[in-house]
């Protein structure tokens, strides 16, 4: 009981993964300027999108639960 109740789920991990690459201002300074830099923009999207299916998948390995 006590062990889940340390585990976090699968959206905070995902955004823990995203910011040890992009910081959070960072994060926000790509999304404004995604139509004067789309080449950075798709880097950060391309990234998310692959963090999302690594942890979506290693999460299903530990019993299909998002960790809640």
């Amino acid at each position: 009981m006590e062990n889940q109740n340390m585990r976090i789920n699968r959206e905070q991990m995902i955004a823990k993964v995203i910011n040890t690459r992009y910081s959070v201002d960072d994060q926000i300074a790509i999304l404004r300027q995604r139509d004067a830099k789309p080449e950075e923009y798709q880097a950060f999207f391309d990234f998310a999108e692959q963090v999302k299916k690594d942890v979506s998948a290693e999460y299903a390995a530990m019993g299909g639960g998002d960790g809640e």
